[in-house]
């Protein structure tokens, strides 16, 4: 039975390797390349040694990302240990801390700054009271910005700490950090340790970039790969799915995999679904991030001590509002060895030089509207009575892992489904 998956990112090619064994896949994916946000850029440092610079997928951690890590392993694809320091500072207010050794404790001269230790005081104290609520009650449904105020949260400490470092997090601005859904900001906090000073998980980065995971899958893949294949619309028949190119190609396939953002799903089925699924995709929307690589270092903290993993500033723009600019510092991230310090910047709210400028692009990252029952809900609506499947990482927490896991649950569920159509299919 032939079956095409459209998107060539984590979810998708999570369908697709758990279900060539048993079926003949195509994988349709618009760009040259597949793998979405595991987005590798090659570079040349100051030595004119060559280096990959991840660009999107960056990190993985030992506890929460076990379906990926399985897979990682499969592929013999090996992984190196990486910290995830933050540092914030707000030239503003002028607010500056670190997350490492030598930022988390003020220059001699601001040692006795009362506001420094009130606020260090004041994160490790609403951290606590979070990791007791969500231990002891269940989690309202209201934005993490509305929950903070209901625990009487300082201003203070939400716009200089529980939104900055969200913001880092899931990649978009104060105001979609804001208003994540406060049960999907706390249990994620937990699930990592983020609401606890110990016990947190081990991070890596993978070995010589993202890319070389996309390597290993492409050489374990049996499938069809299309690199520069749009796909523009889906249809369903009584027996099989129409999937349209933009090149005017129609193929015919037993069922369609739509592993796209949900944005994406809905366009390409159009006066297909039914009104429900609609409605479904809908309320999981996305916000898209300017993304630079570049080795401009007046994006990161100017006392060097500061520097961290992950890097957020905050700026007032012309209106007065709060703006943050998050910079990865990916020679410590990926362990680089390297004189020239790569950076990865989100948002930027500085102006880079454009002598510095390496690489842009634009990711599209899910916003948190739903709780991890609701998502569990809305994967099992979406993908019922129908040969046309969704997945995506906008099912969980947005990451890697989710996106893996929701490829994997989709495998399975058309398994199970088109076995009923030919029962010979797996007892071979």
């Amino acid at each position: 039975m032939k079956i095409a998956v459209v998107g060539s990112g984590i979810s998708g090619i999570s369908a697709a390797i758990n279900l060539h064994a048993n079926f003949e896949i195509s994988l349709f994916e618009e760009m040259n390349q597949i793998g979405g946000h595991s987005n590798s850029v090659s570079v040349r440092d100051i030595d004119d040694k060559e280096l990959q610079v991840d660009t999107g997928f960056i990190v993985l951690n030992d506890r929460n990302y076990p379906n990926f890590l399985d897979f990682l392993q499969k592929l013999n694809v090996k992984m190196k240990k990486t910290d995830m320091s933050f540092s914030y500072t707000n030239n503003t207010d002028q607010i500056q801390y670190s997350g490492t050794k030598s930022g988390l404790f003020p220059p001699i001269n601001r040692m006795f700054e009362v506001k420094h230790w009130r606020r260090l005081f004041g994160i490790y104290k609403y951290s606590t009271i979070m990791e007791n609520y969500r231990k002891n009650h269940s989690i309202p449904c209201k934005s993490i910005g509305e929950f903070l105020h209901e625990l009487h949260c300082p201003q203070d400490l939400i716009d200089n700490y529980f939104l900055p470092i969200a913001s880092a997090i899931w990649s978009c601005d104060r105001r979609d950090s804001n208003s994540i859904l406060a049960d999907a900001y706390i249990n994620f906090f937990s699930n990592h340790g983020l609401l606890q000073l110990n016990d947190r998980p081990n991070w890596y980065s993978v070995e010589e970039s993202s890319r070389s995971y996309l390597n290993e899958f492409e050489k374990k893949f049996n499938g069809k790969i299309l690199n520069n294949s749009k796909v523009v619309k889906v249809s369903e028949g009584e027996s099989n799915v129409e999937i349209l190119t933009d090149k005017g190609r129609k193929l015919v396939f037993d069922a369609v995999i739509l592993a796209t953002h949900s944005d994406t799903a809905i366009d390409l089925t159009r006066g297909v679904l039914k009104s429900q699924k609609y409605e479904i995709l809908k309320q999981h929307p996305y916000t898209q991030s300017d993304v630079i690589l570049h080795t401009d270092e007046s994006c990161l903290p100017l006392n060097k001590r500061y520097w961290a993993s992950w890097n957020v500033m905050s700026y007032e723009d012309d209106n007065g509002d709060q703006r943050l600019q998050t910079t990865y510092y990916m020679n410590r991230l990926q362990k680089l060895e390297s004189k020239t310090n790569f950076l990865v910047t989100l948002n930027s709210s500085t102006e880079i030089h454009p002598s510095k400028v390496i690489y842009k692009t634009k990711y599209n990252h899910p916003l948190l509207t739903k709780t991890s029952l609701e998502n569990k809900k809305d994967f099992e609506m979406l993908n019922a009575g129908s040969r046309i499947y969704f997945c995506g990482a906008y099912l969980g927490f947005g990451f890697h892992e989710d996106g893996y896991l929701s490829g994997k649950m989709v495998s399975d569920k058309v398994i199970s489904d088109l076995s009923i159509y030919d029962e010979k299919l797996l007892s071979g």
